[in-house]
């Protein structure tokens, strides 16, 4: 046929027809209205009429996505197949995958929403079907709560349904449609938490587009005889003073993706403590949480170093926010190096209606950046997160009775309780908890957080969808202390993977969870008939009941989607790292994803290389096979090159630095392992092997610095990460010795770290020593007697959920004893908790408080548990129970007493369980 296509998938042509019979008109009819209306016609707006038939060969449309873009195979305008002339708009695709709402645009010059009149039109051929045709509407003297910029809407048009025949698609601005639409945005703002009634006055349109479907492979656009009108200027732009406004904020919240001048942007940050900006920037932190927001010598020199402050912004007093009784006055051009306001760390829930009000001021003296709000709260999270823009929630579990296992199931449902669609980040510690710190005696070992530990709490952050992490901390990070020295390493490897991994971590979402088996543990594939069927991803029937049991070691690997690809983050979680991890590296581990994947990239601080994972289809998906696994990885699966290029590219911007934190991180930590081994000898049970890990780990160190020295920052780093693994080895050694009589790891605070478990072996042996007891300093831990109780103890229950506290008659053992039973829902943050009287202790004492306890009832949630702890540590030292048991079990928690004081023991159940507890006593082994 004369005048087809090139391109294969097009069946067949039209015929043309006459171009420019529309403009002869609409010329004619201006020469007429300016000789007939003379000097006065400057007083009337002109209602011109766009037409567009790509007679003049030039392209007008365009991808408004890089994404669209990068999938065009050919972009120009044809002599050939146009509507009613000879050529039209064509544009050819050749997508690697499956894209939905893709947009191409044609931007328009402004014009007012006039009901009934302004319309526009197209003529369409398309491969695809179901392109929907859209105007943009403008609205200037409103902003869009989400993003902080003046609100869009599309209007939607007719759709496109004669595949690959030409179609006629229209969309007016009638007032019914735009009606409709106001109603629909105001009703998604309110389910967003954002309830604001839409400033329409001054409402245009200034973009026309296609909304299309790219499928996989070859389609093909066609555009011709596009028709926009009457265009009435707008009295009012959203290109003035909004605009302009808009430029100036640097740091963006858009739904749950975190730009920063537009581009994707992971928020590494830190408190500041002082320390040169020169240290700060070599760790890789892009944020730092400032105590003056006024410091305008510190923003000055943070604006300079392109580090971004968060601050707390001036505050009002309760009466005066909540009242309205005093506003705040507009902040000053000088704190714009400010990209974020901090309301505060661990913010109580019952201090949601000042925080509401707080908010409100704030962004009233805000207008012109518009910052976005952020606070870490301890409680209703959803309701806090529709006033903040990027909610924190964070709990410390280094050196407690919470499991990392159980702490990744933790952060994912404190993600649950807050507004979907709206980021969340968490802070980790670099530190112990200030309480253990502070019952700490003299001359008594500081407690340490691994580095693995740090970097544990930041990947299970990322894991659980968290779009920013903060690294909390008391003491500086030049602070030069054993421990606390080798933090700054930790967090600069953090950072350097969070800026390749940008793209995911900043604008991605989680969407999956794999399987992962060790590969020791596979199955082998079954013979038989249904053979050619089978793979080693099947499970007998039975092993069936036996998958949900606890493990005491597990990796699960997170899927995060972005426009760039799939990213793969297996993490290892284990039992007890919380206290102390264990080598955690193992040769080959599996992954079973669903579909076909082609190629796949590990990326690590230092590289992007295909030579430690391999790719098989079996049954069901596709495998990735890691040759070796420590700790944590990242694979990245994506159809693009450029993305591979971008991510080699800031790989090689990283990897020295990189190597010589990972070199100089496992220098550090062997110095100070080494030292506590020697500390350990003869008053520790003896290690196995303990002497070969320390010579392996040298070893391994020594062949790290060479490869250093030698420029191989690949190779450095491998061989200091396998110099960490031999330290973690000997320091679980040391731990499970520690912990092995133990009834839980918090019944001493020594051993909940490696670090102080000499101190730890110091208290044992004195335990053991001593012989002068007290009697049972709270008699009324037997819970004989009600009225005892209601006169000594004190009631610190919430006044949520369904409580019951009773004291019950067990005939078995003939005695009472006391029960606890709460039923609450998710996000309520009930708990029944009862504390006992005041009981004196003198330096020097050793403190033991037992206790008799049974959890028959289960505990569904992961943060349903019974505590018991002493307020002379408080919450960070308590036994945790969360596992439903039978007997009855006893509970210990010995203290070692470093200044005279009173402390109370706390009971506290908390969430959904039922707990049974007998024969508390608290005695004092004084000093001989």
């Amino acid at each position: 046929m004369a005048g087809c296509s090139d391109y294969a998938v097009w069946s067949g042509c039209v015929a043309a027809g006459e171009p420019l019979r529309d403009r002869i008109i609409w010329c004619v009819m201006l020469i007429l209205a300016v000789v007939f209306t003379g000097p006065a016609s400057a007083q009337i707006q002109p209602r011109k009429q766009i037409q567009l038939d790509f007679e003049d060969e030039q392209l007008h449309w365009r991808a408004e996505s890089p994404l669209l873009s990068e999938y065009i195979k050919a972009r120009e305008v044809i002599d050939s197949d146009g509507h009613s002339g000879q050529r039209c708009e064509s544009y050819h695709f050749q997508s690697a995958q499956y894209l939905e709402e893709q947009r191409l645009v044609l931007d328009v010059p402004p014009s007012k929403v006039l009901f009934d009149e302004l319309k526009a039109s197209l003529w369409v051929r398309s491969t695809t079907p179901d392109l929907r045709f859209v105007l943009r509407l403008r609205f200037p003297n409103q902003i869009d709560p989400r993003t902080g910029q003046t609100l869009t809407l599309d209007l939607s048009g007719e759709t496109y349904t004669d595949t690959m025949n030409w179609q006629r698609l229209e969309c007016a601005t009638s007032a019914e449609a735009v009606e409709r639409r106001l109603i629909l945005a105001r009703a998604q703002f309110e389910a967003q938490g954002n309830s604001i009634n839409i400033d329409a006055r001054t409402a245009y349109v200034d973009q026309i587009a296609l909304l299309m479907t790219l499928p996989k492979g070859a389609s093909a656009v066609r555009i011709d005889d596009v028709s926009f009108g009457p265009i009435v200027a707008p009295q009012e732009l959203a290109s003035d003073a909004n605009t302009q406004r808009q430029a100036k904020a640097r740091l963006q919240v858009l739904d749950d993706r975190i730009l920063k001048d537009d581009n994707p942007f992971f928020p590494v940050f830190t408190l500041y403590h002082g320390e040169s900006l020169t240290e700060i920037q070599a760790t890789g932190v892009n944020t730092l949480w400032i105590t003056d927001y006024a410091d305008q010598a510190l923003l000055r020199a943070l604006h300079d170093a392109d580090i971004g402050a968060i601050a707390q912004p001036p505050q009002l007093t309760p009466e005066e926010a909540v009242l309205n009784r005093k506003g705040l006055p507009a902040f000053e051009e000088w704190t714009e190096p400010i990209w974020a306001w901090m309301f505060g760390y661990g913010i109580p829930e019952e201090d949601i209606r000042y925080i509401e009000s707080w908010v409100e001021h704030v962004r009233d003296a805000d207008r012109q950046l518009r910052r976005p709000i952020l606070a870490d709260v301890a409680g209703k999270e959803r309701s806090f997160h529709r006033n903040v823009n990027f909610l924190g929630s964070s709990q410390f579990v280094i050196h407690s009775d919470i499991s990392m296992p159980r702490h990744a199931k933790q952060l994912k449902h404190r993600r649950n309780l807050a507004l979907p669609g709206k980021p969340m980040f968490t802070f980790v510690q670099t530190e112990a908890s200030p309480a253990f710190l502070d019952s700490r005696g003299e001359g008594e070992r500081l407690p340490v957080v691994e580095p693995e530990q740090i970097l544990q709490q930041a990947y299970a952050a990322i894991a659980a969808g968290y779009k920013g992490v903060g690294f909390w901390k008391q003491y500086s990070l030049d602070t030069d202390v054993p421990g606390l020295n080798e933090r700054v390493h930790a967090i600069r490897l953090f950072a350097s993977h969070c800026k390749i991994l940008e793209p995911w971590l900043a604008t991605g979402r989680v969407v999956d969870d794999l399987f992962v088996h060790f590969d020791a543990d596979m199955q082998h594939t079954q013979t038989g008939i249904l053979a050619p069927l089978k793979s080693r991803w099947d499970t007998p029937i039975e092993q069936v009941s036996a998958t949900g049991a606890k493990q005491p070691s597990e990796i699960l690997a997170t899927v995060i989607r972005s426009d760039e690809g799939l990213l793969i983050l297996p993490v290892w979680y284990e039992e007890g790292e919380q206290c102390v991890p264990g080598p955690q590296a193992v040769s080959g581990i599996r992954m079973l994803l669903k579909g076909d994947i082609w190629q796949a990239w590990e990326v690590t601080p230092v590289g992007v290389t295909q030579s430690n994972l391999e790719v098989s289809w079996p049954a069901g998906g596709t495998e990735i096979y890691l040759k070796e696994f420590d700790q944590q990885s990242a694979i990245v699966i994506t159809s693009k090159p450029n993305v591979i290029e971008r991510l080699q590219r800031e790989s090689r911007r990283v990897r020295d630095d990189a190597a010589r934190a990972m070199v100089s991180l496992a220098a550090l930590k062997f110095e100070r392992v080494q030292n506590v081994h020697e500390e350990l000898i003869g008053i520790s049970p003896p290690v196995v092997q303990a002497e070969l890990d320390l010579r392996q780990a040298y070893a391994s160190l020594e062949t790290a610095s060479k490869e250093l020295d030698a420029s191989h920052p690949v190779e450095a780093y491998a061989a200091a990460q396998k110099s960490l693994q031999h330290l973690r080895s000997l320091q679980r050694k040391y731990w499970d010795a520690a912990i092995k009589d133990l009834p839980s790891a918090t019944t001493s605070l020594d051993a909940t770290g490696f670090q102080t478990l000499p101190d730890h072996w110091r208290t044992m042996i004195e335990l053991g020593k001593r012989s002068r007891i007290t009697e049972n300093l709270i008699p009324t831990g037997d819970f004989e007697s009600v009225a005892a109780m209601k006169e000594n103890w004190s009631d610190g229950s919430t006044r949520t959920g369904n409580q019951r506290i009773q004291i019950q008659y067990d005939q078995r053992r003939n005695d009472h004893h006391l029960s606890f039973q709460l039923e609450s829902t998710p996000g309520e943050n009930s708990a029944i908790a009862l504390t006992s009287p005041a009981v004196h202790a003198e330096a020097g004492d050793i403190v033991v408080i037992s206790a008799q306890v049974r959890t028959a009832s289960p505990f569904p949630g992961p943060e349903d548990a019974f505590l018991i702890f002493d307020t002379l540590v408080g919450r960070p030292g308590a036994v945790r129970l969360h596992e439903a048991k039978q007997e009855w079990q006893t509970v210990k928690l010995v203290r070692r007493v470093s200044r005279d004081s009173d402390f109370r023991v706390r009971l506290e159940l908390q969430g959904n369980g039922a707990v049974e507890i007998d024969d508390l006593q608290v005695k004092r082994l004084l000093p001989e």
